[in-house]
């Protein structure tokens, strides 16, 4: 365990790792808490809306809040995140912490049998990506001038996807139409099963091979669409925003509908890892980092210093994937020592729509986490949301008037 001459405590790059690797919230949860077991999810009997996940993740519904193993201590425990890393590299040996409403003792269950990680797989590249400049440029006002370069780059892209089947990999590369798709539900199982064929999967993002390949009962993409077309299945053409890790493999993907109409759709890509989340790259002498919740916000603010003239818009943009996940911006500053600046443009969040302001609330976490080690900004939104900023600034118009202008707008 580290620990300054002060008494404060520090941890290294080693630790952090280790720490990163140990974030299952599910499985630490495992071993201090008595968690009642409902299907393939876990609950807390104390509290019936606090939910723990297979893959890790960790849910409060009745609070607002999720994330991981890190944000589970820091928000019910109470531990700094600190303490939080420390635990989970193995280096601080505490007794169990009460948390911040009074529980009974408890006795550990053991671990449920572990399953194998869905990996994570690059989703599909549509043919066109005509919906994602419409969507992105005429609907939410992000500039062409950004558009084009994220797009050339891979950091966004339109994809198709099919519900009820989930992309298993590649058996071949993009010019060969070559992405392998699996039903993900029983009913859609029984509906394709006449269509269904051995094939290898031998790459799970068209760039790397995997180093055995895997046979698997699939559709390929094309054969996909033409059920689509039969009414078998649907079609979907989304919004994908994409991070990358610093060997530039794609680590994380967002996944969004483009309508601008109804219930919109979000999805992480199984297997995303929000240590890798989207950054909008910044100058090299950049010395700070500014910080936002979601891709499309990160680019709403990267026009806004642009119309503006401020100096932040050298500076690289990260997107953390929600106010509560703070895993990407440690990395980040772990691989990035010359930053001495964090600035903090988390959401405004009084639209009405939000119980708890979970920006408001993780700003001021993210300040005292860091507060001694680098110099913090604060830069809060004058709407909701700094693309609700742009939009205002560039004379968008409502949703249900935009539907009445000609723009393309696909399936969601």
């Amino acid at each position: 365990m580290s620990q300054r001459k002060n008494g404060t405590l520090f941890y290294t790059k080693e630790e952090l790792d280790r720490a990163i690797e140990n974030s299952s919230a599910l499985e630490y949860a495992l071993s201090r808490y008595q968690l009642k077991r409902a299907g393939n999810r876990y609950t807390m009997p104390e509290h019936d809306s606090m939910v723990f996940t297979p893959d890790g993740k960790w849910f409060w519904n009745s609070h607002g809040v999720y994330g991981n193993a890190l944000d589970f201590m820091q928000i019910y425990e109470g531990k700094s995140y600190v303490e939080a890393v420390l635990t989970l590299a193995g280096t601080l040996h505490s007794p169990p912490m009460q948390a911040q409403e009074t529980l009974p003792p408890v006795t550990p269950t053991p671990p449920a049998p572990t399953q194998e990680p869905v990996p994570f797989v690059l989703p599909e590249m549509d043919k066109s990506q005509k919906y994602v400049f419409a969507y992105l440029h005429k609907t939410r006002g992000i500039s062409p001038q950004l558009i084009r370069p994220l797009l050339k780059d891979r950091h966004i892209m339109q994809v198709r996807q099919f519900v009820g089947m989930r992309i298993c990999g590649y058996a071949g590369s993009e010019q060969d139409n070559a992405a392998l798709y699996i039903p993900s539900r029983p009913d859609m199982e029984e509906a394709v099963r006449p269509y269904l064929q051995e094939r290898q999967i031998v790459s799970r993002d068209v760039l790397h091979p995997l180093p055995e390949k895997k046979t698997v009962l699939c559709v390929t993409g094309e054969e996909a669409s033409q059920l689509a077309q039969q009414g078998i299945l649907q079609e979907k053409h989304r919004l994908a925003m994409l991070g990358y890790d610093t060997e530039g493999n794609a680590q994380y993907c967002s996944i969004r509908s483009m309508n601008s109409i109804g219930k919109g759709f979000k999805m992480d890509m199984p297997g995303s890892n929000k240590q890798w989340p989207f950054l909008l790259p910044g100058s090299i002498e950049a010395k700070g980092v500014v910080i936002v919740e979601s891709p499309i916000e990160a680019m709403s603010y990267r026009d806004l210093c642009t119309m503006t003239g401020s100096p932040y818009k050298k500076y690289p943009i990260l997107a953390l994937g929600g106010a509560n996940v703070s895993v990407g911006l440690e990395s980040f500053l772990a691989n990035h020592p010359e930053i001495s600046e964090i600035r903090l443009g988390l959401n405004r969040d009084d639209d009405g729509k939000h119980k708890e302001k979970a920006g408001e609330r993780a700003t001021e976490h993210l300040k005292q986490t860091y507060g001694d080690r680098y110099q913090i900004s604060v830069h809060v939104p004058a709407e909701n949301d700094w693309n609700d900023v742009l939009k205002k600034l560039r004379g968008i118009q409502p949703p249900e008037l935009q539907q009445q202008r000609n723009i393309p707008m696909p399936q969601r």
